[in-house]
């Protein structure tokens, strides 16, 4: 698990400028023909744009708006499912699946632990609902890095959006979700 923490760490602070980032072929979802803008309550197919990266793995979907922009990153030894970089917007998706058994509030604490030892300060903490399931929302910040991240614990495994940038917080918040709504976890 300590390796999910530096990994998330690491993902968000230092991918921006990745050389080993290459595009990966991933399914892209090129048969919606309209940009529909997330609200609120809109189930995860109701914010996919016609433009959008769709990732899809065994394990969840997600979609990206602006497919071109987005890199996929191979990090060797380390549990990420996935790891997006997007230069233009200087933001990082990371989706980790962890064998954690617990609550999504306990697995918070663990993520905060690790946050605290890369020297994240903490910001707030909310519960969440997305697409049907409840989320523990996390928001930390190192110098002008914003990291929010999503956590899902079904008793068995623990599920891990992070979604890094270096915008203004709610800029950054607004941005990570769009793209959090979309996430379709396949449990």
């Amino acid at each position: 698990m300590k390796n999910i923490i530096i990994l998330l760490f690491l993902g968000v602070f230092g991918l921006f400028s990745c050389s080993s980032c290459k595009t990966s072929n991933i399914r892209v979802n090129d048969d919606l023909d309209a940009m529909i803008f997330p609200t609120s309550d809109a189930s995860a197919e109701d914010v996919i744009a016609s433009n959008a990266m769709q990732v899809s793995t065994d394990d969840f979907t997600l979609s990206l708006e602006n497919e071109k922009q987005w890199k996929v990153t191979d990090i060797v030894d380390l549990p990420a499912k996935l790891v997006l970089v997007n230069d233009d917007e200087k933001t990082s998706v990371s989706i980790f699946i962890d064998n954690f058994v617990g609550s999504d509030k306990e697995y918070s604490l663990f993520i905060l632990r690790g946050f605290k030892e890369s020297g994240q300060i903490f910001d707030s903490s909310e519960s969440v609902k997305i697409n049907n399931k409840d989320f523990y929302l996390l928001s930390t910040h190192k110098d002008n890095l914003v990291v929010f991240t999503w956590i899902f614990s079904n008793r068995k495994n623990s599920y891990v959006l992070s979604c890094a940038g270096i915008k203004d917080k709610l800029v950054q918040l607004e941005f990570c979700s769009k793209i959090i709504n979309t996430l379709i976890l396949k449990i």
